[in-house]
């Protein structure tokens, strides 16, 4: 507003806030703060002073004042200077917007006070609320700038309004909408014009409205847009860069807002998905899936579906032992647990119980399974089952327990027991039993003295337990043979019947198909709401009058209202419903309770307000008024509950099983149908002569953010309009987008998430060189988890997802298939069989992968789950392989070696394919056999009985059963699922499916009077033959793996699958010979004969529906062929495909409904209206026959059918070819392809975030874990060293493992090929360690699986101190260790050798100390783990007996190192032994990597790949034309940058030392080799001077440009050193830029670049072809003659709004060449830019609020775990606290991981930093050495104290 037109009211609310802001600024050196350390609230007057005194916000306000001084100059001063200086003045004013943030903050946290805020809602407000002002401010700016820099005042409007207004540049006036109000010519010929001197409203909403659709990526490309003057553009171009980016953070933090707002649900639903997925993938029985899911299901209900051990986990030792506590009352009943035993004890066995729910029908306890578990019940019903019984012959109750005596004394189940409902039961596990006896204060027990069992013990407890067992047992035969008895059978079931009462009341239960159909009902009716009434409104707006008479409409809502008013009345009194009580679920058919429960809902306060009777208003007056069934409108709020309850009752009434995912689908469908109802009614109401059509195509233009711009408001009620609608309907755009992308989106961020994974242990691998074959079977198990498995971690899944009960019954049914086929174990025990089937491990291998060799000898026994392997012996003189034998499916072989130590393994195995093979160990087995002695006295006979291994190795089917299927397997003919040519066939059907589905609709829509060619003829039925092929191979030949992994070759199973699978009927279909039509129909004018043809084969293009399995084979038969295939840049070509596709398929479609319109209409030029005809693409008078379209014009069609299609669907939506407005089929076919495209770029978001987020997720995992780290060591007050050693310890975990802990690391792969690993890695170290070295090779391999663990030192870490525990044995891999005495003086350095083995093996303290020289890798066993296995293991003896006999050899050991400390007694001697050898010598000239010259380098660097990032393309561009001019400047400064780029070569090579493997590389020869065996070549091709060269010839075009593209190469480098610039500014400068803001940075780097780029080459384009042609982009926009700078600018205004798909189309695209790379640009700006930028913000965005989601969940869970188990109100209260403790005092922060993440010296040295000098203070520790000290702190563990 100019200053003599602001308002009076304005203007005194300007003074008003000016003195506010002034009683602010006092009032804020008097105002108490809270200290942000200690969180202490300050009240020190000189404080608070200080600190707002040396704060921002005191030149803030300062400056914010200063307008309060013009009511005193306003006294001297005349209107026109006070107006002037009121403008200044609003300007300072403006600054106050820099107090927002803060403010917002306040805000926050006062809301925090009175609860908790939810982060990303709170957010999403914050972001919309900048996103308004950011409008209105700029709006201003836009319309101040563009309006001041060309005319001195625009308002009121000059007397030559048409020279001075008219025929300027700028934007206003070429806008309509203000000029028709200030052009007095105008209002004289249309009197309904109001003109106004200084329309101020419309100036701000106009202005508005051209930031509404740059920031919501809109880009109508209307009026607003700006003009051709520079600022405008320039303008334009700031606002494109910004909105991009606002909206993507809108779309971003939607995301966020919806996975956290429904968490505890949302991520409950997210593991069942994955869990089902995985029943799936594994064939699970019906039975074994209703469990797992009935499990969860009431898992729900109770705790949310989150497992005991995740949730207690949550919880420190104390408060779980007290939860544990109210589980004593129930265990105190069991004879043995009696309350005599003490309350230690008690305690002890209290929280080593267990809950496991049993689902119905599911069972507890196996009748002759060794199983060991006391179970009591704690709710529920159980039934105790005998074999032969028919019936229960008894039943446990809650209180009720069983399996106390098999606990105690080792036996086998005599009974089984089956739960008859849900069962809650508390589970003691002979393990945690066993935990519990071993435990100091339970010595007495003697539990391993009577060798685990109390069968020998005189225990009262015991002899009780014996005397209720075998009363119990009594009463259970006596019950036997009663229920056997005959007629007193069904008595006694009556009698142990359940009783039910039968109530004669009228009830509609839940499970009642009433509520299924009047779900339905009421979702209908809801709709019918919401689309009446808008509608009707609108009707009567467009009529001048919102009064009408009754009609048809009323009588349908007057029912609907009466159905409504049943309803309720029905909810009030007879709808039961299901409550969960006490552990069980049941209906409540009370009518007072249905009544309270229905009045107190939310449900009740709409259905009331929708019923009141407004209409009995209008009752008298024989009219009705449009807005008295507005009300109605409300229950628009019940639509998600009514979708919901629908999801529930098709389940309850139908068994119909719906997901998250088709939910939320359906929601989506419904307001999406309702805001464009709405929105289309509401423009249809202002444009009157608009019909219904083209309104809603209107509607959908603006919310898909297409804005085509063919349809615009051109008021300014509908500029309003337009506005309101573009906003909200961007911001439901945005919840739309999110939400889908949550259903493609899975990335999980954890240690479990199997890209990261596999990142880590590439790393591992190729640091430590692992041999090629043992790197290639680690990375086949990636491969194959990710192919096979779809990426699950079943070992995760097993262990983690699903409780141990569950997991074992699934574990069982996998392998039992393969234990039952194995005659090994025939006719052995139940019990132990399925033991077995419980202990198998499973393993992958890939093809032709050797399994057992000749060398090293079987320790496991093999069972095959999928693929094939083939047994071979040594044959001839040359020991060549024979194959002896073929195995598949359910074989097994190697069983000899259980039984006893092979020497020498009697045959080779090697896979055939891909083989899932499950292993037996030979320990496991002999433990195994401990507890079943009658199979073990079977298996000792069988290998007795044969002595001939050849002999005893048997098939594991019987031989004749064997031999008969391999004979059928011979004489049947089949394809095997995973031979070669089915591999390549997939490949043939893609390239023939994509053939038909490009090649057939182009025909049809372009190639018009074309005749039938023999080509065409061949190449169609070619096809035809591959797709008959394909149909017979699949439906006779194609054989396939049956659930149980067998391969089924019959010719009748092969065609019922393939029938079952419904691909037949695609087949049939795309098999029919349609065409043979064309012999009645030749031609279907205007389509002629090839046309005709090509449309009767549309048929074929049904085979499109299966591309994505297709290319999935394609996929898998490369990688199996060893051509591994990127999985992320594969991605993204796939979704650049889907975009060409519906892009080519839908410029087919749209051009095929022109060209019809234009035959149809032939001759008549009023009635041709179509897109073809108006870009002249058709002619006037098309004939059937006639001449067929020459190819130049065909090419010019689909150019521009394209071009259209690529628009829309990348939703830049240009609006430069857009559909005819009086075409019906173009609009309507328009508005489907809006909706398409909506879901295309909703589609390439989601799958971008994916691939964002798994790129993004082991750098991620390793910043919050340093930040974690760092956040505790700043809270624990840690010393500045000590956090610089820990930095420097997890930068070293970076280089060497990518952040993860060795021991986790080596636990991401299986066990096997862990073993192997550490295999190849410490043997050379077992081979001669002490005792090791002569064990059993199963104690070894369980020793390198179990209990070696990988350590990495720093430099001066010591790895144990003189008068240490020897409690470690260390294999020191990598890097040097120095030896020192007691005196810390250096003996000797060691390296690749073993440390601490006398003192381990001796049991002796450390006789020296161990410091690291440099950077270690150590591998270590720790003694309690030792000896561990040595029982488990049964080796005690022979261990005992081993350091007997050598005894003399460790002594020797720690002689040596003893004299060699006792001879130090010259002092030249300790100072030559004590001298730092390790410090790195550096040359002469060769500079450090850190230091300061190295950084400016690389800052250099980075502006010379910077500067040729930016000048290449511009020499290249505006070269030809001469108005780039390649002078002597620009000469040198390119040799300038040429130049540095030489001497960046010559510094590599000589100068710069690297960092390699984590190792200082100094040596000049050490570092050039690395630097040619990386970037030498890149570099040098970079620095090839053909540009200088070219210049001295006196080139100076734009072929100068061109040779410089050797020098613009260096562009690949860019990421690189902008990484390096991040890590200069955080190491050398007080700034720290985190992840989240290099990969925001990084983002805008890629979009301001690609712009450059894309407009530098639009330009090229142009002025290529400017000579040749009259129409290029550069003539028809006018800039043929403008300069440089602004032909520059326009090409980058054109390429920034197409990137950003805002595409305003302001800039003409005529060319075919220039359309064509708009469309590439269109496609890349869609990928990158938009879907690009949302992905990073939106994996950012989650992962900042994981955390706050994951203690939402957390706390959620347990309040309702608490209320459901009955947790006292005190102990609840501790437990939340304790939460909140730990969420905002230690931020999450778990002490105890953190510690463990550390390396063992690390966590010494941070535990010596709290505990040292308190230990050595503590008068009972006065004795003990410095090493003894040490090791008592490497034992402690934190603990967390609650009060």
């Amino acid at each position: 507003m100019s200053g003599d037109s602001t308002p009076q009211v304005l203007v005194s609310f300007d003074v008003f806030f000016d003195f506010v802001f002034v009683a602010d600024t006092i009032l804020r050196f008097f105002r108490p703060y809270v200290d942000e350390n200690t969180g202490q609230v300050v009240m020190d007057p000189h404080l608070i002073r200080s600190k707002y005194l040396g704060s921002f916000t005191l030149y803030i306000n300062a400056i914010a004042c200063l307008p309060i001084i013009k009511l005193p100059m306003s006294l001297f001063l005349s209107v026109s200077q006070q107006n002037t200086l009121l403008t200044y003045f609003n300007v300072l004013r403006m600054i106050r917007v820099l107090h927002l943030p803060g403010q917002f903050q306040e805000l926050k946290r006062f809301r925090e006070r009175k609860g908790p805020v939810n982060e990303p809602v709170f957010r999403m407000y914050v972001i919309l609320f900048f996103m308004l002002l950011f409008m209105c401010q700029c709006g201003c700016l836009y319309f101040g700038l563009s309006t001041m820099l060309v005319v001195d005042d625009v308002c009121p409007a000059p007397e030559n309004f048409v020279d001075d207004i008219l025929g300027e540049e700028m934007w206003v006036a070429h806008d309509s909408v203000i000029t028709n109000v200030m052009d007095t010519r105008v209002c004289e010929v249309d009197t309904s014009i109001d003109c106004e001197d200084c329309p101020q409203t419309i100036f701000f909403t106009r202005s508005l409205y051209f930031l509404m659709q740059t920031i919501f990526t809109i880009g109508y490309g209307d009026e607003v847009v700006p003009s051709k003057a520079s600022v405008e553009m320039a303008l334009g171009c700031i606002f494109m860069v910004f909105g991009v980016f606002a909206y993507a953070l809108t779309i971003a933090n939607m995301t966020s807002v919806l996975s956290n707002l429904d968490v505890v649900n949302m991520q409950f639903r997210h593991e069942m998905d994955t869990i089902t997925h995985w029943m799936a993938f594994r064939s699970l029985p019906t039975h074994l899936k209703q469990q797992i899911t009935n499990f969860f299901s009431y898992l729900s209900r109770s705790q949310y579906g989150v497992l005991d051990e995740k949730l207690l986990g949550e919880l420190p030792p104390l408060l779980r032992a007290e939860l544990a506590e109210s589980n004593i009352s129930l265990l105190t009943k069991v004879p043995f647990f009696n309350e005599n035993r003490g309350e230690t004890f008690l305690s002890l066995a209290a929280s080593a119980l267990s809950r496991r729910i049993y689902t119905p029908g599911s069972f507890i306890l196996q009748q002759t399974e060794l199983q060991r578990e006391l179970v009591i019940i704690k709710s529920g019903k159980a039934e105790i089952l005998l074999e032969g019984v028919p019936d229960a012959v008894g039943s446990l109750l809650p209180g009720d327990f069983i399996g106390d005596y098999q606990l105690l004394f080792g036996t086998v189940n005599q009974v089984s027991v089956r739960a008859a409902d849900f069962t809650e039961a508390l589970v003691l596990s002979f393990d945690d039993f066993k935990q519990v006896m071993e435990h100091p204060h339970n010595e007495g027990f003697c539990f391993n003295e009577f060798g685990e069992t109390f069968r020998q013990s005189n225990d009262d407890g015991c002899i009780e337990t014996i005397y209720e067992t075998k009363e119990s047992l009594k009463k259970i035969q006596n019950t036997a043979m009663t229920v056997m008895g005959g007629n007193k059978r069904s008595k006694l079931k009556d009698m142990m019947a359940e009783h039910r009462v039968v109530t004669k009341e009228f009830q509609i239960l839940p499970n009642s198909k009433v509520h299924l159909y009047w779900d339905v009902f009421s979702l209908a009716a809801i709709l019918y709401y919401a689309v009446n009434a808008p509608v009707r409104i609108a009707s009567s707006y467009r009529t001048s009058t919102l009064a009408s008479a009754y009609d048809y409409g009323f009588i349908v809502g007057y029912c609907i209202d009466v159905m409504f008013v049943v309803d309720m009345i029905l909810r009030a009194s007879v709808y039961a419903y299901d409550s969960y009580e006490h552990g069980r679920t049941v209906v409540i058919n009370d009518q007072t309770e249905i009544r309270k429960r229905y009045i107190s809902s939310g449900k009740f306060k709409i259905d009331l307000f929708a019923i009141l009777p407004f209409d009995l208003i209008a009752a008298g007056t024989g009219s009705y008024h449009s807005l008295l069934r507005t009300s109605k409108l409300i229950r628009v709020l019940q639509i998600p509950q009514g979708v919901t309850n629908l999801q529930k009752h098709l389940d309850a009434c139908l068994h119909i099983k719906t997901n998250e995912t088709q939910r939320s689908i359906l929601l989506m469908l419904l307001y999406s149908i309702l805001l464009i109802v709405w929105s289309s009614a509401g423009w249809n109401a202002l444009r009157p002569e608009e019909n219904v059509v083209i309104s809603v195509y209107w509607a959908l233009t603006t919310l898909s953010t297409v804005g085509y711009g063919d349809v615009t408001p051109q008021d300014f009620v509908e500029t309003c309009y337009a506005l309101s609608v573009g906003a909200v309907g961007a911001v439901f755009t945005a919840a739309v987008v999110a939400n889908v992308t949550s259903f493609f989106h899975d990335a999980e961020l954890s240690e479990n998430n199997y890209e990261h994974r596999m990142n880590c242990i590439k790393r591992f691998v190729e640091r430590h060189k692992i041999p090629h074959d043992c790197a290639q079977r680690v990375m086949e198990y990636f491969d194959y988890i990710d192919q096979e498995q779809h990426g699950l971690n079943e070992s995760i899944i097993l262990k983690e997802a699903i409780p141990r009960h569950l997991a074992s019954n699934v574990l069982t049914h996998i392998t039992q298939p393969m234990v039952e086929a194995c005659d090994f174990f025939a006719n052995c025990e139940t019990g132990f069989t399925r033991k077995i089937m419980a202990s198998l491990e499973q393993q992958f291998f890939g093809a032709h992968c050797m399994v057992l060799n000749s060398h090293i000898p079987a320790s496991s026994m093999f069972f095959i789950k999928k693929g094939m392997v083939h047994l071979m012996k040594e044959c001839g003189d040359d020991k060549s392989l024979k194959v002896i034998r073929r195995l598949d499916s359910n074989d097994s072989f190697a069983e000899g070696c259980l039984i006893e130590n092979w020497e020498k393994n009697p045959f080779v195995a090697k896979t055939a394919s891909e083989c899932e093979l499950w292993i037996l160990k030979r320990a496991t087995f002999q433990q195994i056999l401990v507890d079943f002695p009658r199979s073990r006295a079977k298996l000792k006979q069988i290998s007795t009985k044969h002595n001939d291994e050849q002999q005893r190795r048997r098939a594991s089917l019987h031989d004749a059963a064997k031999a008969a299927e391999i004979a059928k397997r011979n004489s049947t003919r089949y394809i095997h699922p995973h031979s070669l040519f089915i591999q390549a066939w997939f490949g043939v059907i893609l390239i023939v499916t994509l053939y038909s589905a490009i090649v057939l609709p182009f025909r049809v829509a372009f190639l018009e009077n074309y005749e039938i060619s023999p080509a065409w003829v061949v190449l169609d039925y070619f096809g035809d033959c591959i797709f008959l092929l394909d149909f017979l191979f699949r439906i006779n030949f194609e054989a396939f793996f049956d659930e149980n992994n067998n391969l089924v070759v019959d010719h009748k199973a092969i065609r019922e699958k393939f029938v079952k699978s419904g691909k037949v009927k695609w087949h049939v279909l795309a098999a029919l010979p349609l065409e043979t039509l064309t012999l009645a129909f030749p031609t279907l004018c205007p389509l002629w004969r090839l046309q005709t043809w090509s449309l009767f084969r549309m048929n074929k293009c049904i085979r499109v529906i299966e591309m994505p399995s297709m290319i999935r084979s394609v996929e898998s038969s490369l990688l199996k062929n060893g051509v591994k295939v990127p999985k992320n840049p594969l991605k993204v070509v796939k979704l650049l495909l889907i975009i060409l596709g519906l892009a080519h398929l839908n410029s087919c479609v749209f051009f095929a409904i022109a060209n019809i319109n234009q035959h149809v209409n032939s001759g008549n030029l009023s009635a041709q209206r179509n897109w073809a005809n108006a870009e002249g693409l058709v002619g006037s008078s098309p004939t059937c026959p006639g001449e067929a379209v020459e190819l130049d014009m065909v090419a010019e069609q689909y150019t521009a059918g394209l071009y259209w299609a690529m628009a829309t669907i990348s939703t830049a939506g240009y609006g430069d070819i857009t559909a005819d407005l009086s075409s019906l089929q173009e609009i309507l076919y328009s508005t489907l392809i809006l909706i398409v495209g909506m879901l295309v770029y909703t589609l390439v978001i989601a799958s971008l975030e994916d691939i964002v987020s798994q790129l993004d997720v082991t750098s991620s995992l390793y910043k919050m874990k340093f930040d974690k780290v760092t956040t505790y060591a700043q809270i624990q007050c840690l010393p500045e060293a000590l956090k610089g050693k820990i930095g420097s310890y997890y930068e070293q975990l970076w280089r060497n493992h990518m952040g993860v802990k060795g021991d986790k690391l080596l636990n991401f792969i299986s066990p096997s090929l862990k073993c192997e690993l550490i295999q190849d890695m410490a043997l050379p170290f077992l081979e001669r360690t002490f005792f090791l070295k002569d064990c059993n090779p199963d104690f070894v391999d369980h020793m390198m699986q179990q209990c070696i663990e990988l350590e990495i030192y720093l430099s001066d870490d010591f790895i144990f101190r003189e008068g240490e525990r020897g409690d470690t044995l260390y294999f020191l891999v990598n890097g040097c260790v120095d030896l020192l005495t007691s005196q810390g003086v250096k003996f000797k350095t060691v390296s690749s050798c073993t440390l601490g083995e006398p003192s381990f093996f001796l049991f002796e303290p450390q006789i020296c100390s161990a410091r690291a020289a440099d950077s270690c890798e150590v591998l270590q066993i720790s003694l309690v783990a030792f000896m561990n296995g040595l029982r488990d293991f049964d080796l005690m003896t022979q261990f005992s007996n081993y350091i007997g006999t050598h005894h003399k050899t460790l002594q020797e050991a720690k002689a040596s190192i003893e004299n060699t400390i006792t001879n130090l007694s010259s002092s030249k001697m300790v100072r030559f032994l004590n001298a730092k050898d390790d410090v790195v010598r550096i040359p002469k000239g060769v500079i450090r990597p850190d230091s300061s010259f190295r950084a400016w380098w690389d800052i250099i660097m980075l502006g010379v790949i910077l500067y040729n990032v930016i000048a290449v393309p511009l020499q290249i561009s505006f070269g030809k034309s001469g108005m780039m001019n390649i002078g002597l400047a620009v000469f040198l400064i390119d040799l300038l940058v040429d130049v540095l780029g030489w001497f960046h070569v010559y510094a590599r090579m000589k100068l710069f030392a690297v960092v390699h493997n984590g190792q200082l590389v100094v040596q000049p020869k050490e570092f050039a080799q690395l630097y040619r065996e990386t970037d030498f070549a890149s570099d040098v091709v970079c620095a090839i001077p053909v540009s200088t060269l070219s210049f001295v010839f006196g080139v100076r075009s734009q072929y100068y440009g061109i040779c410089r593209l050797f020098q613009f190469m260096r562009v690949i480098k860019l990421s690189k050193y902008l990484e390096n610039a991040i890590e200069i500014l955080n190491t050398k400068t007080r700034f720290t830029v985190t992840t989240a803001t290099f990969r925001i940075c990084q983002i805008l780097l890629i979009i301001v670049t690609l712009t450059h780029w894309c407009g530098c080459f639009f330009h090229f384009i142009g002025d290529q072809v400017e000579a040749e042609s009259d129409d290029t982009w550069i003539i028809v926009d006018e800039m043929q003659y403008e300069s440089m700078g602004r032909r520059y600018l326009r090409s980058f205004y054109w390429s920034l709004y197409t990137i950003t798909t805002i595409g305003y189309g302001s800039v003409p695209v005529i060319q075919i060449h220039e359309r064509l790379f708009a469309m590439f640009a269109m496609a890349v700006g869609a990928v990158i830019c938009d879907a690009g930028l949302t992905a990073v913000l939106a994996s950012i965005l989650q992962n900042k609020d994981k955390q706050a989601g994951m203690n939402n969940r957390k706390v959620q869970c347990t309040k309702l775990f608490m209320a459901t188990n009955d947790v006292g109100e005190r102990l609840q209260s501790r437990i939340l606290e304790y939460f909140a403790y730990a969420d905002e005092e230690m931020k999450n922060i778990d002490e105890s991981d953190i510690l463990r993440d550390l390396s063992s010296s690390l966590k010494s040295e941070v535990l010596s930093h709290f505990c040292y000098d308190s230990l050595r203070d503590c008068a009972y520790f006065d004795d003990l050495s410095n090493g003894a000290i040490f090791t008592l702190i490497k034992n402690l563990e934190p603990y967390l104290a609650v009060p």
